[in-house]
């Protein structure tokens, strides 16, 4: 497995004593939420300082996330705001060729946080997905879809188990699942089960907990073993709120045997 830190984690901190940090801490990869980098990040100026920073403290971006953060609300029935998250996705898609990144965790899109009729809801998440993959299949970047539970406002594939029903519907080679482990708490779903029985449709995985505040270290070297004891080869972020890396060293000390 593929050991990832992100930024998400740690927002107090720059970018750069966030890579200092977590390079102290054994982590050669992150994954990233770019907005909260640089506002904008599509300048060739701001990709080429990423890189530099990147280089030279010897980290590798293994995926995106928060990929439609602080983008607008959007009316569903509105075919220009369908358009409109097309064309954001492009742009992410850009990005992540520019960096060589070829997967995207997607989780809190505008379109999956509406109270209104399910099957409308459904077909205009399924074109838009739809869409979304045949974008990144040009590009050879992967889509890992993660459940977001409803506490979070989302009306939309809120467990393990609805996106996994989704994925095999939509039937895009490039569209994956992203197990949570903090979401399986809150939806009790058993994930070493869930995982045992789907691990094919499995793209990416984050190792959180129902309060993403608490980093639960007992509950992250049970985790950690278990899916390097079945062998999950692809990549794993552990994602929790500290803003300024509290806790770090006992992180370091429970990733060392992964690394």
């Amino acid at each position: 497995m593929i050991l990832c830190a992100t930024n998400l984690s740690y927002q107090k901190l720059s970018f750069l004593s966030f890579l200092k940090k977590i390079s102290k801490c054994g982590f050669k990869n992150i994954e990233i939420a770019p907005t909260l980098i640089f506002k904008n990040l599509y300048s060739k100026k701001n990709i080429l300082i990423l890189k530099k920073k990147l280089t030279e403290n010897n980290i590798n971006i293994i995926s995106l996330q928060s990929l439609f953060f602080n983008s607008r609300k959007i009316d569903i029935k509105n075919k220009d705001d369908f358009y409109y998250l097309v064309n954001h996705f492009s742009k992410i898609i850009e990005i992540a060729n520019k960096l060589k990144i070829k997967n995207l965790s997607l989780g809190s899109c505008p379109s999956r946080y509406f109270n209104i009729d399910r099957i409308l809801l459904y077909k205009f998440n399924f074109k838009l997905l739809k869409k979304f993959s045949e974008i990144a299949f040009k590009k050879n970047i992967e889509i890992n879809l993660e459940p977001v539970s409803f506490k979070y406002g989302s009306s939309f594939l809120n467990t393990p188990n609805e996106v996994l029903l989704f994925i095999k519907k939509i039937k895009k080679k490039n569209i994956k699942l992203l197990l949570d482990t903090g979401n399986c708490k809150f939806e009790k779903v058993n994930y070493k089960d869930f995982y045992l029985k789907n691990k094919k449709y499995i793209g990416h995985i984050q190792i959180s907990d129902i309060d993403l505040n608490n980093l639960n270290i007992n509950s992250l070297k049970k985790e950690l073993k278990f899916f390097n004891d079945n062998n999950f080869n692809k990549t794993i972020t552990i994602e929790y709120f500290s803003k300024n890396g509290k806790r770090i060293k006992a992180l370091s000390k429970t990733i060392k045997p992964y690394i």
